[in-house]
């Protein structure tokens, strides 16, 4: 799974690409987030995640208890190897007030 905020995805190799910045795998509305890796591994939004601007980025704001994202791609995996890259803000004070 690779998540990607407005890269050139033209020439990656990937299972799954989804990128909050892209209209073509977001459009702003809806319960799908739509793969652009070409291999149709869309990813059902479920709860009630909003999707806003922040510091100039698109992005999925998840406040809620059983806001997440799924995309059945485990069985076409053909590797053992896995990148995963996200962009993670947390907006409340936890502890200390570390972020």
């Amino acid at each position: 799974m690779g998540i990607f905020r407005g890269a050139n995805t033209n020439n990656v190799q990937a299972n799954l690409i989804l990128d909050a910045s892209s209209e073509r795998s977001y459009s702003g509305n809806g319960s799908t987030w739509f793969d652009l890796s070409g291999n149709g591994h869309n990813a059902d939004i479920y709860g009630t995640p909003s999707f806003s601007l922040l510091g100039g980025a698109k992005c999925f704001v998840l406040d809620s208890v059983g806001d997440r994202f799924s995309a059945n791609v485990v069985n076409n995996l053909t590797t053992n190897d896995l990148t995963l890259e996200a962009w993670i803000y947390p907006q409340d004070e936890i502890s200390g007030g570390d972020r």
